[in-house]
């Protein structure tokens, strides 16, 4: 475990309403699930600058595509590169400083992210408010890093009906409390990962639990089909 996995682990219980699972060892477990990971939508970087290419879902018509950085799974680092350039990759990077350090954590149908400022010199602004040190960033909150940098966090829900796989074959659905096969086509919800069956013209068995409700029966999460975001900010 790294330093910066040590630190995010120690503060995670703090009066934030998010807290580390005991067994938890970052940073193999605190990562953001298949399904759903976090982006960062970001102001502020010239049209020159490389960026991650924007994934399809609900966003603005403006025209160009959004700055979008994708916050890898584990300990993510925010660096400016010598020509003033950020970037976020899982590496904190041998010639230039990490500036912040992210890791997404999990609880219960919860997601976040755990930001761990690690310049001291550096003054940051969670929606306009200053940062502490420590700081759990949710969907919707805007990060100032500087006055030429402004990141939004968003939630990114990827494709959600594919084989139900070995890991919940012989797990009932919570609808018709029938088991899955492993070759079974499933709606996975991208909160709380319950699988719900869906048409499957090679299953044969007429079970489609997870067009029965527009709600899904575990965590209350409205059921949509298609990927995207569930919140995306006005540019």
């Amino acid at each position: 475990m790294n330093d910066d996995a040590r630190i995010v682990k120690k503060n995670l219980a703090q009066p934030s309403g998010i807290s580390s699972p005991r067994h938890l060892d970052l940073p193999n477990d605190v990562v953001a699930p298949s399904l759903c990971t976090f982006h960062f939508v970001v102001e502020g970087i010239e049209n020159g600058a490389p960026r991650s290419p924007a994934p399809t879902g609900r966003e603005p018509d403006t025209g160009r595509a959004p700055d979008v950085f994708v916050v890898p799974s584990g300990v993510a680092h925010l660096r400016l590169e010598r020509d003033a350039r950020p970037v976020l990759s899982a590496e904190p990077g041998a010639d230039v400083r990490s500036l912040i350090a992210f890791a997404p954590v999990r609880r219960g149908r919860e997601r976040a992210l755990v930001m761990l400022i690690r310049d001291p010199n550096l003054s940051v602004r969670t929606n306009g408010v200053p940062a502490s040190r420590i700081t759990v960033l949710r969907e919707g909150d805007q990060l100032l890093v500087s006055d030429d940098l402004a990141m939004h966090v968003a939630q990114h829900r990827g494709e959600r009906v594919a084989p139900a796989g070995a890991a919940r074959a012989g797990h009932d659905c919570p609808v018709c409390r029938t088991p899955f096969g492993a070759a079974r086509l499933v709606f996975v919800c991208p909160t709380c990962d319950a699988a719900l069956h869906v048409a499957d013209g090679a299953a044969r068995d007429g079970l489609e639990c997870a067009t029965e409700g527009c709600e899904c029966p575990a965590c209350m999460t409205p059921i949509a089909f298609s990927s995207g975001y569930s919140y995306f900010p006005e540019l």
